[in-house]
């Protein structure tokens, strides 16, 4: 169909050529035209004009109508089959998308450009051409041989096929980019309009500035009167934006040089002063993410050193007493005292091994939590009920104040237990003999607080924070036994069930506040732990 549409044009153009100067023949031999001119015959005229008609002139206009009539109808076929391949064009993929080529993708002005250069450049060519070879068959005019005449035809072909079919493949190019919406993408204008969309449009509200900015001094720029206004502009605000950009630039380096202490002047509310806060920032937050990593690295090197130290301790005493019930000549007397003591240090290092499993799962979250509505105050007093024993042992006296009977809380029961139980036990190690523990219920907002209070033995010259970090402990000489694990266990227990533990030094007044989201009373009411719970906790940290 290609060859056809392109074959059928070029017909088409020959026709109307050979129409046209059979036209201009005819009009010769008006008889008007003659008289008015004082040629008394059409062959009086071509002797004077020098030219040559190899043709009966009677027979021109029927050749009139040949050419006319077959040029009708080239012209009919060529827009016919140029429709066809119009509605044709386009390969699909399996996508459904039309295929897009190599040649396709040459921008669509480029190709419109050699459209237009092949219509007027190869076409005017081509009518020279054709027009010379209808004369030359018709024998009007300058007279040619046989090897002239074939050297025009051959040119006529070629030029008029060469500019036919590039011309044909320009247009389905376009007319496939069209038809897959990809015309306009194609396109320089496009691609222009494109890129400023997303660079302008899309860009920040620095780039729409810079944009309007440099319209305004190119638009003033082409005034001869507001072009010193312009000057005027650059020269005040250029060098102000060029001390912020080095300001900025000053302190990145630095930055980059390990100085996370700098921080950049402020340089207003613009651009580049919000550059400059967020930067101060970034910077701030890579100086605390620095100090983290480091007192993480420290904590690591203390953990090495505090579970090392707490697993040998009991290890050796366990090693020297079994060495020394080996000996025969022991009394029943020192058997058993030896015997005591190696139930007691391996009682300690089953503890130490159990809080050190119970810190590594509570700070993964993989222990299970369920949560329900408890009654805080009742939760405390079954605590102080299990611990009975140790706190008439160490003399201090609890005073629990709560304005009302029942304060109920969002919490894991089990879980709070512990977190209740490693409070009492902290308090119970630490505190100076013959004092009061205060331990007072209030709410704070949605939240239910338990605040406990005691005085410490030893002096607290350690940051709350610092407390809370594993091995840990207020008795920095280690001479009360105790693994550093138990506020982490809490600190870590409370975070799963979505709550929080504040702790608060006060010269030695220790203070630690347990803080859960308040919660509705159950309709049974169940008041703390039976034995049956505390036997699952027990399975559940084996």
């Amino acid at each position: 169909m290609f060859l056809i549409c392109m074959l059928s044009f070029l017909s088409a153009i020959v026709a109307l050529v050979g129409a046209s100067t059979l036209n201009s023949i005819s009009n010769y031999m008006d008889p008007y035209f003659l008289t008015s001119h004082g040629y008394g015959s059409f062959e009086e005229f071509l002797r004077d004009s020098k030219l040559h008609l190899a043709m009966d002139p009677a027979s021109v206009e029927h050749q009139l109508e040949l050419w006319t009539v077959a040029g009708i109808g080239a012209a009919v076929l060529a827009l016919m089959s140029l429709i066809y391949l119009v509605a044709a064009v386009g390969d699909r993929d399996s996508t459904g998308k039309i295929y897009i080529s190599r040649f396709d993708k040459v921008p669509g002005e480029i190709q419109l450009a050699a459209i237009s250069a092949i219509f007027f450049g190869g076409g005017g060519l081509f009518l020279v051409f054709v027009e010379d070879v209808v004369a030359s068959i018709y024998g009007y005019g300058y007279l040619k041989t046989g090897f002239e005449m074939t050297l025009s035809v051959a040119a006529t072909v070629a030029i008029g096929f060469s500019a036919a079919a590039l011309g044909l493949a320009l247009i389905l190019s376009n007319a496939k980019k069209v038809k897959a919406n990809h015309w306009l993408d194609n396109t320089i204008v496009g691609w222009l309009f494109n890129k400023l969309y997303r660079e302008v449009g899309k860009g920040g509200s620095l780039m729409k500035k810079v944009v309007f900015t440099a319209i305004i001094i190119c638009v003033m720029s082409a005034t001869v009167y507001l072009a010193p206004v312009a000057l005027v502009l650059i020269l005040v605000f250029v060098p102000k934006l060029v001390h912020q950009y080095e300001a900025i630039k000053t302190g990145v380096q630095a930055v980059n040089d390990g100085d996370l202490e700098y921080k950049i002047p402020p340089q207003g509310d613009g651009e580049f002063g919000q550059l400059a806060e967020g930067i101060n920032e970034m910077t701030g937050a890579i100086n605390l993410a620095a100090q983290n990593e480091m007192r993480t690295q420290r904590m690591k090197t203390d953990l090495i050193s505090n579970v090392s130290h707490d697993l040998k301790t009991p290890l050796t005493s366990i090693v020297n007493y079994v060495d020394l019930l080996k000996q025969e000549n022991l009394t029943p007397q020192q058997r058993k005292s030896y015997l005591d003591i190696l139930s007691q240090k391996t009682e300690r290092l089953c503890q130490l091994t159990e809080d050190l499993f119970e810190a590594a799962k509570a700070s993964s979250g993989a222990m299970p939590v369920e949560m329900t509505s408890l009654d805080f105050v009742s939760l405390l007093n079954q605590s102080l009920g299990e611990m009975n024993e140790r706190v008439e042992r160490s003399g201090l006296d609890f005073v629990i104040n709560y304005p009302e009977d029942k304060f109920f809380v969002y919490a894991d029961g089990r879980l709070l237990w512990r977190v209740i139980s490693n409070l009492l036990s902290n308090v119970l190690k630490y505190s100076q003999d013959n004092t009061r523990v205060y331990i007072d219920f209030y709410r704070n907002g949605s939240m239910v607080t338990m605040e406990m209070k005691n005085i410490s033995r030893q002096s607290l010259n350690v940051d709350p924070e610092t407390l809370m970090e594993r091995f840990k402990r207020g008795d920095e000489s280690r001479t009360i036994e105790g693994s550093g694990l138990g506020l982490t266990i809490a600190k870590d227990l409370m975070k799963l069930m979505d709550g929080r533990i504040e702790l608060a030094i006060d010269g030695d007044l220790f203070k630690a506040m347990v803080s859960l989201e308040e919660a509705e009373a159950p309709e049974d009411l169940l008041l703390g732990f039976s034995e049956e719970d505390n036997r699952n906790e027990d399975k559940i940290d084996e």
